[in-house]
């Protein structure tokens, strides 16, 4: 099956745009591409070289206009035909009141300017999702996911052992990312996509099996053991939702694991799991987490209502970061968890909105799993069940990556689930209303 017979006509569109093809698609798989892999300059960076870029917080001008670049081709597409992209992103108020708090906060950064291009970089993300869905079958989507995905682990893998100077680091496989953590975290969510491939495209069953046993390899490989159970815990929620899908104890069942699974990772990030830490080579503060989490609870105390800014914080040694860095001697890049960091960038307020709106996002992709058959129904919660534990141990989705992507594909896609009464009822507000979401 080739791109071409997946890209089905999803919205009634007139003119050249009415039919997404090859060509679309390929634009798409690239801009994918670029949100997991970053541009090719910064590929021939050692791991010193993009720990001091971090700490000069230089702005990366190839990459905003790299998007500014996808995003004026996408606008072309979409020409004349707002409608049913403007109804879709109305369907999540909530992920834009969060936006709206992000850019709010230019007028109290720290650093106006920093917060101000980031914020615009992020509003592109968000807005390649809400095409994407406006687009693309859910099915289509996770095709060209897996073929962009595909791309870059062969590209990790060619740079770890052919180009090892820049492609692994003393302390394991970076590939061409900035870190090890960064490699383990996009092959974590590598391996739930290809597996996800494998079961929706069985045509391709055996070379997305493959790749997802190569995604494994680079997980191990970066030697990240958050990445390695972030995989796993992000499985098991999967796991369950599949069980219980066609029964009504789904939400319990689901919920109850989610919780679990929040709980495991707090435990494991702390310590208390003596014998799995033991196991992964990590000290009792999980290298150094526990006293990063305490520093920097309290300095959110210092603007508890407002925060630095968004990409205010953890933008360079001249930052309000740097009280971090001379605590801390390895310079983390951001406090390793989703909430802490939040806070101390938009506050407790902005921090609150974005844990409402991951909750109800979360509940409605459980619903998406009870409600559209196969294994495409699984992969909105696939990715909320990921982000949920990265977000406690790590960055968490909200940066300009592939994962705030298919964060926003999976929290538009279960929103428009809601469309499925339109179809009996047509809402003349909505003449154009994507045929793709309210189709099963």
């Amino acid at each position: 099956m080739t791109l071409t017979e997946l890209a089905t006509p999803t919205l009634r569109l007139q003119g050249p745009a009415a039919r997404p093809g090859t060509g679309e698609a390929a634009v798409v798989v690239a801009m994918m591409f670029f949100l997991a892999f970053s541009t090719p300059d910064q590929w021939l960076r050692t791991a010193l070289e993009a720990k001091e870029i971090q700490l000069e917080g230089s702005p990366d001008f190839f990459a905003v206009a790299a998007m500014l670049g996808f995003t004026a081709f996408f606008m072309t597409r979409l020409a004349g035909n707002w409608r049913p992209t403007w109804w879709l992103v109305r369907q999540d108020q909530l992920l834009m009141l969060f936006l709206g708090v992000v850019a709010l906060s230019t007028l109290w950064s720290a650093q106006p300017s920093s917060t101000l291009r980031e914020t615009f970089v992020i509003s592109l993300v968000v807005f390649f999702g809400a095409y994407l869905v406006t687009r693309f079958e859910l099915r289509t989507i996770l095709l060209m996911t897996a073929i962009a995905l595909a791309c870059g682990v062969l590209l990790d893998l060619l740079w770890v052992f052919g180009l090892p100077e820049f492609g692994d680091s003393e302390i394991g496989w970076k590939g061409v990312h900035p870190n090890k953590n960064s490699l383990g975290r996009m092959h974590a969510m590598s391996v739930i996509v290809f597996l996800l491939a494998a079961r929706t495209f069985r045509r391709f069953r055996v070379v997305n099996y493959g790749f997802a046993v190569l995604g494994i390899v680079l997980v191990i490989g970066s030697s990240s053991a958050t990445s390695l159970v972030t995989m796993l815990l992000a499985s098991v929620v999967t796991i369950v939702a599949q069980v219980f899908r066609a029964r009504k104890t789904l939400f319990g069942a689901v919920t109850i694991t989610c919780v679990a699974v929040t709980v495991a990772a707090v435990a494991f990030a702390t310590a208390n799991l003596g014998p799995i830490t033991e196991l992964l080579g990590k000290d009792v503060t999980l290298t150094g987490r526990v006293p990063l989490w305490e520093f920097t609870f309290g300095e959110t105390l210092r603007r508890p209502l407002t925060g630095f800014g968004w990409n205010a914080y953890w933008n360079g040694f001249f930052s309000p970061s740097h009280e971090v860095w001379r605590q801390f001697y390895w310079s983390p890049p951001h406090s390793h968890n989703a909430l802490i960091d939040y806070a101390l960038q938009i506050g407790y307020p902005g921090a609150g909105i974005f844990l409402a709106m991951f909750t109800r996002n979360t509940m409605r992709s459980i619903r998406f799993v009870r409600d559209t058959p196969g294994p495409t129904g699984l992969w909105p919660l696939g990715i909320m069940a990921f982000a949920l534990v990265y977000s406690t141990t790590e960055v968490g989705v909200v940066f300009r990556n592939l994962f705030l992507l298919l964060f926003t594909v999976a929290a538009f896609a279960t929103a428009s689930s809601r469309l499925q009464s339109l179809t009996a009822d047509p809402d003349p507000l909505v003449p154009d209303t994507p045929a793709s979401l309210t189709s099963r």
